[in-house]
């Protein structure tokens, strides 16, 4: 939809019906036979983009949203030793209401965007702790999913992409995530905590060249801050820095022949601690050439 030749607007719609039917809760504290439960909700977006000038416009949009528990959230355990991660039959779906807006600038070489966020989400399908009374005898630790009362997100993201010279380019992304509980009646303790899972900072910034000759190079920085990797925040993700590399090069006007270094400097990073096992490490030193054929 276009009201004027400066202004757009784009809206859309969307009903959703869930049922949980025929359930049964076997697992350690369930129920047995799972009462039928039904939600519906009507979830859209409406943006809005006006052209202030010829490289400048702003844009703002409204929505909200609507996210069922999962099968493996309402029923599936499961337990690794010494640890047991419990589901939760009585979850109830989770909604979302959240707005952003922001700005964009296109100029002849380079382009930045800018947005700022804020979303509400309700009954966040989420997990706490279990405390040492509540685990079955020969665990020491463990999880049980529950609806966490109220999230408060908000944040901001930028982006900006800079060609410095018809062959060289420049992107860098950055942004900045505050997530919080802020009612949690079955998890106290959670309130006022960063989400976790969720880091504070992330950056990205990549210099690319793409020369007439074929030959084609870029080099990629990646930033992510430390933060908790578990409800209780009792495990953390630190932060790290990790560098990727790809080269290119045309060997005739259909095929190209190219290569993928992940992680260049061989940095040893944690990429997951959230309990269910052993800290997972990020991808090592990983090498790979190919040939990309096109028609």
């Amino acid at each position: 939809m276009v009201p004027a030749p400066d202004v757009e607007i784009l809206a859309n719609v969307r009903f959703e019906y869930f049922k949980n039917f025929n359930g049964f809760d076997g697992n350690p504290g369930g129920i047995g036979p799972v009462p039928d439960t039904t939600a519906t909700a009507t979830t859209g977006r409406v943006s809005v983009r006006y052209k202030l000038t010829s490289i400048v416009a702003l844009r703002g949009a409204v929505y909200n949203g609507f996210r069922a528990p999962q099968l493996d959230d309402l029923y599936r355990g499961f337990s690794i030793p010494g640890g047991t991660f419990l589901p939760n039959s009585q979850l109830v779906p989770e909604t979302l209401q959240g707005a952003e807006g922001g700005i964009d600038v296109s100029g002849r070489a380079a382009r930045v965007q800018v947005t700022g966020f804020y979303n509400q989400v309700k009954d966040l399908i989420t997990s706490r702790n279990l405390d040492f009374s509540e685990l079955p005898q020969g665990f020491f630790f463990g999880t049980r999913n529950i609806n966490a009362g109220k999230l408060h997100s908000s944040g901001l993201e930028a982006e900006t992409n800079w060609a410095m010279t018809p062959s060289l380019n420049a992107n860098v992304a950055y942004t900045y995530t505050h997530s919080q509980i802020v009612e949690n009646p079955v998890d106290p303790g959670s309130v006022g905590l960063q989400l976790f899972g969720v880091p504070k900072n992330k950056a990205s910034a990549m210099v690319a060249y793409a020369g007439p000759s074929g030959f084609k190079a870029a080099v990629r920085v990646r930033y992510q801050q430390e933060h908790a990797g578990d409800p209780g925040h009792t495990l953390v993700e630190p932060s790290y820095t990790v560098f990727d590399l790809s080269l290119a090069y045309r060997l005739s006007k259909h095929l190209e022949m190219f290569g993928n270094v992940e992680n260049l400097f061989n940095s040893t990073y944690v990429a997951s601690n959230n309990g269910f096992g052993p800290p997972q490490l990020g991808t090592p030193f990983s090498p790979f050439v190919g040939l990309r054929m096109r028609l």
